[in-house]
């Protein structure tokens, strides 16, 4: 692999991102600008969730999913119900060691 090249007397190697890398950048500022947008929105329900997902071993993909106002209502409930059940017996498997029983619940 050849060398990076260097400016002037600077030890940092110069970095040089790919269109890709640019491209995914470029979309994870709008979309961070749209987040900041909806926030700023009160009085909406609907919500965007940005997940990233593990594509094959070493690349990561952001995955956007709008969920309605029922959706989010929806979700919500089954949230709440898998982590009630889970403590409805005591400990979850999961749960650290000194982890107490979430005060939501």
């Amino acid at each position: 692999m050849p060398a990076q090249p260097r400016i002037g007397c600077l030890e940092k190697p110069v970095q040089r991102r790919t269109e890709r890398e640019v491209g995914v950048e470029q979309a994870r500022e709008r979309n961070n600008k749209q987040r900041r947008a909806k926030v700023a929105a009160v009085g909406y329900r609907d919500v965007t969730l940005v997940v990233k997902v593990a594509v094959g071993v070493d690349e990561i993909r952001s995955l956007s999913l709008a969920l309605s106002a029922a959706d989010s209502e929806r979700l919500a409930a089954d949230l709440v119900s898998v982590h009630r059940l889970a403590w409805t017996r005591g400990k979850p498997l999961d749960a650290d060691e000194n982890e107490p029983r979430p005060a939501w619940l």
